[in-house]
């Protein structure tokens, strides 16, 4: 387990501690690069989850192409979030994002991280084969 404090930048300036959470151990906290909220002129606030995908070094050009493909976003259509790609980030990563609710800040971000480290799961099983290796890696030489 581990514990997050999560406060509200302004100007790049911490400006107020919204709470502190404990995410339970799972074998895939490690796919979790960041957590931030941000609050619109509006003021509404909201939580931006940062995952990416295992990895000891950089992925070859055309897994990072392929990760992106083979991920299915619908995976999360219960959970009430948006999910972007994140494709400036060295290793295929994705943002997850909802709006803040403090009792319900834990369950969403252990029930996000689960969804998405299962998915990643399916993907990297997908993708490391011969034939997608093949497939991606004639479509990288065409560009």
């Amino acid at each position: 387990m581990f514990s997050l404090i999560i406060a509200v930048k302004k100007n790049g300036v911490i400006e107020r501690e919204l709470c502190t959470a404990k995410i339970e151990e799972s074998p895939y906290n490690d796919l979790l690069d960041g957590i931030f909220v941000e609050e619109s002129n509006g003021g509404q606030l909201t939580v931006k989850v940062m995952l990416t995908t295992p990895s000891e070094g950089e992925l070859a050009d055309w897994q990072y192409e392929a990760a992106f493909d083979y991920y299915n976003t619908g995976v999360f259509a219960e959970t009430k979030v948006r999910v972007a790609e994140d494709t400036d980030a060295i290793n295929p990563r994705w943002e997850i994002s909802f709006p803040f609710c403090e009792k319900e800040f834990e369950r969403k971000i252990a029930e996000i991280i689960t969804i998405h480290g299962k998915e990643v799961d399916d993907v990297l099983a997908a993708i490391n084969n011969a034939d997608v290796e093949e497939e991606y890696s004639a479509e990288i030489e065409q560009d």
